[in-house]
């Protein structure tokens, strides 16, 4: 007969009832386990072997197997907790071993159920994961309020000891979540603790984690600080990424200046370095460089818009639209922009976006886009049903209201034909679409007469 029970301890005992495995400490009921499924890649072993708890292992490997509930049995997963839980006990309840949601709970249970091992341990064990780095583990004692255990001095010290330590993420977590104000530190206390900081080895961190840092450190006048932040600036500026230049611009770092180094820098930006880079990037820096006042930056800026138009890329104009960047070009200028074989690309896309873009270059004085516009908006109007009606609900024509008249026609036989399938018969159906595409015919008829006027309001 198989055994439903097995007591781990004098505390714990697992028990498994309708099919889940339960925990009882001192035989009171305390949690329903719940496993993890882990799959590993054996080519990417290699990969895994900084995995230092089950935390990290949780996040980093493949769980997809855990949508199967059935997959294991509810008698083998019952004695693989059972597994987990010895060697849990066995050596000496190392909270790397379990999941945080089960081995922080259940070691306060046992210390508050009077197991002396798990009381001894309890806020070593806080201690000890709280400074590994884990941001996820870290931030789960913070907001499960496992620090309150650890009294002033004993989070002084474990703060102490992190800082001196220096790991850039794990100051930025110590900086960002708050845990510090907790404390409310004196000044005499929180400058031993910023004066201990490597601040050469926040430089080497990646800018998204370095430059925040170092800014705080500024904030709390950390030696040097103030002087490695802007040579930083200036040297991620001048000889920076176009990604690192547009981060220094968003993040305002650039303004840690003064005016001169700001203005000087400004002017000798070497342009030539960033144009290889996507427009997604090089627009907003070029820019920001106008408005700065560099002198190249403009012609810059026209020179690349038009590189961009040749190319006729979808999402290349929709970013130049919605940016409103067109504004740069003179009205006069605006059809020598682009020559209609560019577009030879977008004429071959099917995507409902090529329709707005072309709509906001016509409305921007691109006659070429206006033609493309008409023709591929006829195109799929004299195709008929079942979707003319949907590409003129959108207001890419300014129809008179004889075309919504007809428009509107169309929409009521394509409700007929779809919300009505269930009463027509298929020989009813066949006559609604042949009505369809005849008032769609006339439709794009009366279109190409009137389109004329719709060319010259651009003139």
């Amino acid at each position: 007969m198989f055994e439903r029970e097995f007591k781990v301890n004098e505390y714990i005992t697992l028990k498994l009832e309708e099919d889940t495995t339960i925990i009882y400490v001192n035989d009171k009921k305390f949690e329903q386990c719940k496993y993890l499924l882990l799959t590993i890649n054996p080519e990417d072993i290699e990969d895994y072997e900084d995995i230092q708890s089950i935390d990290e292992a949780s996040e980093r490997l493949d769980r997809s197997l855990e949508q199967n509930k059935r997959l294991i049995p509810p008698e083998t997963e019952f004695w693989g907790h059972c597994s987990n839980l010895q060697a849990w006990v066995e050596n000496d309840y190392d909270t790397r071993l379990l999941h945080r949601n089960i081995a922080f709970p259940l070691l306060k249970k046992l210390s508050m159920a009077g197991d002396l091992k798990a009381k001894k341990l309890f806020k070593d064990e806080i201690a000890e994961r709280f400074s590994s780095g884990h941001e996820t583990v870290m931030n789960y004692l913070k907001e499960r309020n496992y620090l309150n255990y650890l009294n002033r001095k004993e989070r002084l010290t474990l703060y102490r000891g992190m800082f001196e330590a220096g790991s850039p993420q794990v100051l930025k977590f110590l900086f960002d979540s708050g845990v510090l104000d907790d404390l409310k530190l004196s000044e005499q206390e929180i400058k031993p603790l910023i004066d201990s900081i490597d601040i050469e080895r926040i430089r080497k961190s990646k800018e998204e984690i370095a430059f925040p840092l170092i800014e705080k450190l500024v904030t709390l006048q950390h030696p040097l600080s103030l002087e490695i932040f802007q040579k930083d600036i200036k040297t991620m500026f001048e000889k920076g990424t176009a990604s690192q230049v547009m981060f220094l611009f968003n993040k305002s770092y650039l303004y840690r200046l003064t005016d001169t180094e700001i203005k000087n820098l400004v002017k000798n930006f070497n342009i030539e370095r960033i144009l290889d880079d996507k427009p997604q990037l090089i627009f907003p820096i070029l820019e920001k460089l106008i408005i700065l006042g560099n002198p190249l930056a403009l012609s810059h800026f026209v020179n690349t818009l038009k590189k961009t138009f040749e190319k006729g890329t979808l999402d290349d104009l929709e970013f130049i639209i919605n940016n409103s960047y067109l504004k740069y070009i003179k009205k006069d200028e605006m059809e020598l922009l682009i020559n209609p074989k560019n577009f030879d690309s977008l004429e071959k896309i099917n995507d409902f976006r090529v329709y707005f873009v072309l709509k906001s270059l016509s409305k921007a004085g691109i006659m070429s886009a206006a033609i493309m516009l008409e023709r591929k908006l006829l195109k799929k109007i004299e195709s008929g049903y079942p979707n003319a009606h949907e590409y003129l609900n959108q207001n890419f024509l300014d129809l008179t209201k004889q075309q919504h008249k007809l428009c509107n026609q169309l929409e009521k036989i394509n409700d007929t034909i779809n919300y009505g399938k269930y009463i027509i018969n298929d020989s009813e159906k066949l006559q609604l679409i042949k009505e369809y595409d005849k008032i769609a015919k006339k439709l794009a008829t009366n279109i190409k007469t009137w389109v004329k006027r719709f060319y010259t309001t651009f003139h």
